[in-house]
């Protein structure tokens, strides 16, 4: 129709499960709005050195004990994921050498030196970037496989630099994200799949409620202005459209919507 019931904006991994949920329900009438020339969002993916990589971190996580939030879509599109986060990941280089013990030891580096930051803050002390604080607790990153490590660590929960990111904040976050005497434990998942990893999920959730060319998914389409009123949406874009709807779900994420 010309005005469509909803509007989704963002076509990455969100904004793909708010339309399988919606046509679940029975809303067939609604715009995916995406920026970029297909479908996934900041799941990129291509070879390095001829070897098929995806360009965003490939954890999932859940409860311990729960049924994984994700279970059943790996299951169906056949999605190989292990509990180990670390041992299972292929680091290749820039020059095709398989790097993963290197990564892998890295890794572990960052981790104990996360975990005494944690435990070692004073709370009361002047803030400081994250990569100062680590630096503080022995993480000096100077390899490539160290700084690539460098860089994953703070792009998993803030997508942004050590150099930018609030230790008060990390800090705080890390403790508040456990309550005192809880038992909530997290359980991480490592997607290990030969083809493009988290690649997968989107084009499984793709196929799972889109038709291939569906003509509900504007591609190259960059949002300029959303406004709302009792009467409905409207959502400007770069190239002079208009596109208006009764709702709008906005999947960008923060750093997108600072923009």
């Amino acid at each position: 129709s010309s005005r469509p019931k909803v509007l989704i904006l963002g076509g990455g991994l969100a904004g793909l499960q708010v339309g399988k949920v919606l046509q679940s329900r029975g809303v067939r009438d609604f715009l995916i709005l995406e920026a970029d020339s297909a479908l996934g969002g900041r799941v990129v993916s291509g070879c390095v050195k001829g070897v098929p990589a995806c360009s965003t971190h490939m954890l999932v996580e859940s409860r311990l004990g729960s049924p994984h939030p994700l279970a059943d879509l790996l299951d169906a599109c056949s999605i190989a994921y292990s509990v180990d986060p670390f041992a299972n990941i292929v680091s290749v280089n820039e020059d095709g050498k398989d790097v993963s013990e290197e990564v892998y030891n890295a890794l572990l580096r960052a981790d104990q030196a996360a975990s005494a930051l944690i435990q070692g803050w004073d709370a009361n002390e002047d803030d400081m970037s994250v990569e100062g604080a680590l630096r503080l607790y022995g993480w000096t990153p100077r390899t490539p496989e160290e700084l690539a490590v460098d860089v994953f660590y703070s792009d998993i929960a803030y997508a942004g630099k050590p150099s930018e990111i609030s230790t008060r904040e990390y800090v705080s976050d890390a403790i508040t994200s456990v309550p005192p005497n809880s038992s909530i434990i997290y359980d991480s998942y490592v997607i290990r799949d030969s083809y493009f990893g988290n690649q997968r999920v989107v084009d499984c959730l793709q196929r799972s409620f889109l038709s291939e060319s569906d003509e509900r998914v504007h591609l190259n389409t960059t949002v300029t202005q959303v406004s709302y009123s009792d009467s409905g949406v409207t959502v400007n874009t770069t190239d002079g459209t208009q596109y208006k709807a009764d709702y709008a779900v906005v999947t960008f994420s923060l750093g997108v919507l600072q923009q």
